[in-house]
């Protein structure tokens, strides 16, 4: 499992973008088949 709790950090202003864009990317990884046997999800 990949954790990346405080490894990213938002510009000024921009931490709801990245909070959209890493929700967006885990919603896209979770429907990847066999994903959720990996992840414990």
């Amino acid at each position: 499992m990949y954790l990346l709790h405080g490894k990213l950090t938002a510009k000024a202003g921009h931490a709801d973008e990245l909070a959209n864009i890493l929700l967006e990317a885990s919603a896209l990884v979770a429907t990847v088949k066999g994903v959720q046997s990996v992840c414990n999800w």
